[in-house]
């Protein structure tokens, strides 16, 4: 029997981590054994036939081009080590995040071949440990960069995409993680983002998230405060949010914050803390407003008054790339090396819209 050496072994773990399968799941269902898919996820050469990884593949539901594919698995990013600690965060759902997030890096990659992104705006990196700045200040200096006008951002979503940034709101699976992004050198860089937060806490985490890609590329323990710190910068320019909250006195209220809440489209909780760093209120009157906040039930499920922000430019990637060649279900598959489960898991949303088979060049 022919033997199969082609096999990445990383493709394999990916594959079974999506499908939620540990190795003896799918030993059971392909009918091997558990050692023989312990050797093929450790790439050791010669230790599987062709009907094997066939049989591998059946039972992933995976095309054998994904499994034999010249991809890397990647951690989801500096959340994956650096996390907004959440005990409902598990192993099985860093694994599905990670599914989640390679899955769509991988196939958005093979789209971009169609698309010539046109960046308007510039993304720069800032060093903290190697310039005097700090978070707040970068962000001062990226609002002055991108000609963002005093007060708030009124599109943060449209900022972010026009610096070449891809936005991917995603199923986690979990509502314990908000976000995650990751930046490598052979894409733009991608925010991955879950789809169920509501529009302030997507704002803030986008901002977050473009913090992250801004200050940090070794992750180490204090970069999500500077995250937070840069988030809260950008989208309440310190000057303008005193001058808007500075006038409620000593003392604001919870109905005063939520009266300007529509404006600068955060959450309440988002003011209150930026108002105790603004030494605005005390340690006593922060505890006291989140406390009224939790006895009204409204502390994880604030009103919003605005609507959420729809990230455009992945949605443009996909028409272009595979909607407008109108692609059958095989000629998706083919073209993703993907299963087309797992492409409408990933993409439906996108591809279920109104057909255009026009196909021709983008510029997104």
């Amino acid at each position: 029997m022919k033997i199969q050496a082609q096999v990445n072994p990383e493709m394999v773990i990916l594959a079974r981590e999506f499908r939620g399968l540990t190795q003896k799941d799918l030993a059971l269902k392909a009918v091997v054994t558990q050692p023989q898919i312990a050797r093929v996820e450790a790439g050791i050469e010669q230790s599987a036939s062709d009907e094997v990884l066939e049989r591998i593949a059946k039972a992933l539901n995976f095309p054998m081009s994904f499994l034999t594919s010249n991809e890397n698995r990647l951690g989801f990013g500096s959340s994956s080590v650096f996390y907004r600690k959440k005990s409902s965060l598990t192993a099985a759902n860093r694994k599905q995040i990670e599914g989640v997030t390679n899955l769509s890096r991988i196939a958005i990659k093979k789209t971009l071949d169609a698309v010539d992104i046109q960046t308007k705006l510039q993304l720069p990196k800032y060093d903290l440990d190697l310039t005097e700045y700090t978070a707040k200040q970068v962000a001062e200096r990226v609002r002055a960069m991108w000609l963002i006008p005093d007060g708030a951002v009124q599109n943060l979503t449209s900022l972010v995409e026009s610096a070449g940034v891809i936005i991917v709101e995603a199923d986690f699976g979990t509502n314990g993680i908000d976000g995650t992004s990751i930046w490598v050198a052979e894409t733009p860089p991608f925010i991955f983002l879950n789809k169920n937060l509501p529009p302030d806490r997507y704002r803030f985490t986008l901002a977050h998230e473009l913090g992250h890609l801004v200050l940090h590329d070794i992750p180490h323990e204090r970069m999500e405060e500077e995250a937070d710190e840069f988030a809260s910068e950008l989208l309440m320019q310190t000057s303008e949010f005193k001058a808007a909250t500075f006038q409620f006195g000593s003392k604001p209220t919870l109905r005063q914050l939520a009266q300007i809440k529509p404006y600068w489209k955060v959450s309440i909780a988002s003011m209150i803390m930026k108002l105790h760093q603004l030494n605005h209120i005390s340690d006593a009157q922060k505890k006291s407003f989140f406390i009224m906040m939790n006895t009204a039930k409204i502390r994880m499920n604030e009103p919003q008054g605005f609507e959420k922000e729809k990230p455009l430019l992945l949605k443009k990637i996909i028409n272009a790339s595979i909607k407008e060649n109108g692609f059958n279900e095989n000629q998706i598959t083919d073209f993703l090396k993907l299963p087309i489960d797992v492409v409408m898991q990933l993409f439906g949303s996108f591809l279920q819209e109104g057909q255009n088979r026009k196909p021709h060049l983008h510029l997104v």
